[in-house]
C-alpha cells in the first residue's frame, strides 16, 4: 500500500489500520527511535550547526568576562587581571605559551626571570608612562607655543586635584590642535600663589619652558588674577588668558531637568517618604517638600531654570571641543546672550503657560499666595515707603525672572568682553581682506605689541602686514584659524608667511573654554 497507494477512500480507514499494525509499519518506528538514541536522524546536521554555533558564543563570553584577584600564581582562578589576560593571550599566541610553560616548569627557581611579578608589573607601567610624558613634551616642544587649562577637582578623599592640561597646534603632516593631559597635582591650598608655584613647578620638571606660554585657563580665575592677597598681582598679566569661571551653571541642568519634567513623581515619592518615616521632624519636612513641590510657584522655577540652563549649556558643550577656536567662540558667546536677551521678552509669559500644564497634570491649583511684604522704616523725610506690588505674578516676574534672566546675561557679557578683547587683537589675521592698508599696519603692530614680553615679540608687526598684502587669494572668506593653517601648511607657504605662520598658531592655541 505504501508503494501503490490506494483510490478506494471509502475504505481508507480500514486500510490505515491495517497499515498500523503492520510488521513494516512496526519496523520503522523502531528504526526510527534507534537512530533517534544514536543521533543519526534526518535533521542532524542541522542539529550539529546549531550547537556548534552555541558553543562559538559561549567561548566568546568566556573571554569577555573581566577577571579580578590578589594572587600572583598562573592558572589561579584569582591571580587578577594582568596574569589573566596573560593567560588569554597564550591561548592563541604560540610564543607566549611556550613562555609560561617554562615559567611552570621552573616554578621552584626563584632566580628564573619571567617578568609576571608584581612588582615587574608595576615598573613596566611606569616604563610606559614616563614613554608617554616624553613623547607628549616632545610634541610640546616641536610646537613651542602652548596654552594651558587648569581645573581643581576633589577626589574620593576630598583632597583638591589639580589638572593641568597643555593645549598646541600640533605641526604634523596636518596642523591640528591637541590638548595634552599631565596629570594631576595634589591642591592643599587654592590661592593664586599656591596654584602658580604647582604650575610653574611642574612646568620645570617636566622641562617645559614657561616663556613659551601664551594663554591660559583656569577654574578660579578670580585667585589667578590677583585678588588673593596672597597673590602678587599681574603675575600672569604677560599670558593672553580667557578665565573659567568657577560657577558651570550648565552642569546643573541635568538636575533641573528632572524636576521640571517629573515633579509629580518627585511629589509623590516625598509623601511616600512622609508616611514610611519614623522620626516626626522627617515627616515634618518630607511633608513640607511635597507641598512645595506641588505649589505653582515652585512649578515655575524649574521650568525658567531649565530654559536658561539648556540654553547655556548647547554653547558650553561647543565650546569644550578640542577643536574649537577664538572668532567661533565669540560668535557663539554673542549669539547665546542675544537668544537669552530675547528669553528676557517673553520667557515669563512662556514659562506660565507651561507651568499651568504641569499643575494641571498634577491637580494642583495655578494661584500664587501673595506673600507678606516687609515694610522698612523711613528714616528721613525724603525717604518714600516701599512700593507694594498687589500682583503677585508680576512680583514673582520682576524679583525671580527678571533678577536670574539679568545675571545669566551679566555672567554672558563678561565673557563675550573677555574672548573679545582677544579676538579683536588677532581679528586682522582673518579680517585682513577687508581693511585699508593702513589699517592692515595698525592692527599688526597692536599685535606684535600684545605677543612682546620683556622687549621680545613672537612677530614682526611690520613684517605682518607685508605677508597680510601679499597673501595669495584664499579659498574662502568665511575661513577659521586652522583653516588659514592648513592652506599655509598645504600649499607649502610657512617659510614664505612665517609671521603670519607663528600668529596664526598661537591664536589657535588659546584656550577658549569659558
Amino acid at each position: 500500500m505504501a508503494e501503490e497507494g490506494i483510490n478506494d477512500w471509502k475504505n481508507a480507514s480500514h486500510f490505515l489500520s491495517t497499515h498500523e499494525s503492520s510488521i513494516e509499519h512496526n519496523k520503522t518506528w523502531k528504526e526510527l527511535e534507534v537512530n533517534n538514541a544514536r543521533g543519526r536522524t534526518i535533521d542532524r546536521r542541522e542539529m550539529e550547526k546549531l550547537m556548534a554555533e552555541w558553543n562559538r558564543w559561549r567561548q566568546v563570553l568566556i573571554r569577555l568576562v573581566a577577571l579580578r584577584g590578589s594572587t600572583e600564581k598562573l592558572k589561579c582562578p584569582s591571580n587578577g587581571n594582568f596574569l589573566q589576560e596573560v593567560e588569554l593571550l597564550a591561548k592563541f599566541d604560540p610564543f607566549m605559551k611556550n613562555h609560561l610553560s617554562r615559567v611552570e616548569s621552573n616554578a621552584g627557581n626563584h632566580s628564573h626571570t619571567h617578568y609576571l611579578g608584581q612588582m615587574i608589573q608595576n615598573e613596566l607601567i611606569n616604563i610606559i608612562s614616563v614613554k608617554i610624558t616624553e613623547r607628549i613634551v616632545d610634541d610640546i616642544k616641536a610646537s613651542k607655543y602652548f596654552s594651558i587649562i587648569l581645573d581643581c577637582t576633589p577626589d574620593l578623599s576630598h583632597k583638591e586635584q589639580l589638572s593641568l592640561i597643555i593645549r598646541i597646534v600640533a605641526l604634523e603632516d596636518k596642523s591640528t590642535i591637541k590638548e595634552h593631559f599631565l596629570g594631576f597635582l595634589e591642591v592643599e591650598k587654592s590661592s593664586g600663589l599656591n596654584l602658580s608655584c604647582l604650575l610653574l613647578g611642574r612646568l620645570k620638571q617636566l622641562n617645559i619652558s614657561f616663556e613659551d606660554c601664551r594663554g591660559q585657563s583656569y577654574d578660579n580665575g578670580a585667585n589667578m588674577r590677583g585678588t588673593s592677597k596672597e597673590f602678587k598681582p599681574g603675575f600672569f598679566n604677560r599670558i593672553l588668558g580667557p578665565y573659567l569661571s568657577h560657577v558651570r551653571w550648565e552642569s546643573r541642568v541635568k538636575s533641573v531637568e528632572a524636576i521640571k519634567y517629573q515633579p509629580a513623581q518627585i511629589r509623590e515619592a516625598l509623601l511616600e517618604f512622609r508616611e514610611s518615616a519614623t522620626d516626626p521632624v522627617v515627616k515634618v519636612e518630607a511633608q513640607s517638600l511635597a507641598e512645595e513641590v506641588g505649589s505653582y510657584r515652585f512649578v515655575i522655577c524649574p521650568v525658567v531654570w531649565y530654559d536658561i540652563l539648556s540654553k547655556i549649556q548647547h554653547v558650553s558643550k561647543l565650546m569644550q571641543s578640542t577643536t574649537m577656536q577664538l572668532g567661533v567662540a565669540v560668535d557663539l558667546l554673542k549669539k547665546t546672550r542675544d537668544n537669552i536677551v530675547s528669553y528676557r521678552n517673553t520667557g515669563f509669559a512662556e514659562a506660565l503657560t507651561i507651568a499651568k500644564e504641569i499643575c494641571e497634570a498634577m491637580n494642583v491649583d495655578t494661584v500664587l499666595k501673595q506673600k507678606r511684604l516687609r515694610t522698612k522704616k523711613c528714616h528721613f523725610s525724603y525717604e518714600s515707603a516701599d512700593e507694594h506690588v498687589s500682583d503677585a505674578l508680576k512680583r514673582m516676574e520682576t524679583t525671580f525672572f527678571n533678577v536670574v534672566v539679568d545675571t545669566a546675561i551679566s555672567s554672558l557679557n563678561e565673557r563675550f568682553k573677555t574672548l573679545g578683547e582677544v579676538s579683536e587683537k588677532f581679528k586682522v589675521l582673518l579680517g585682513f581682506t577687508d581693511m585699508s592698508d593702513k589699517d592692515i599696519v595698525d592692527h599688526c603692530q597692536t599685535l606684535s605689541n600684545t605677543l612682546t614680553h620683556e622687549g621680545h615679540s613672537d612677530i614682526d608687526g611690520r613684517e605682518l602686514a607685508m605677508e597680510l598684502q601679499s597673501v595669495p587669494d584664499l579659498p574662502s572668506k568665511r575661513m577659521t584659524t586652522m583653516d588659514f593653517l592648513t592652506f599655509l601648511h598645504e600649499k607649502k607657504l610657512t617659510e614664505v608667511f612665517p609671521n603670519l605662520w607663528v600668529a596664526l598658531r598661537i591664536c589657535a592655541t588659546l584656550p577658549v573654554t569659558v
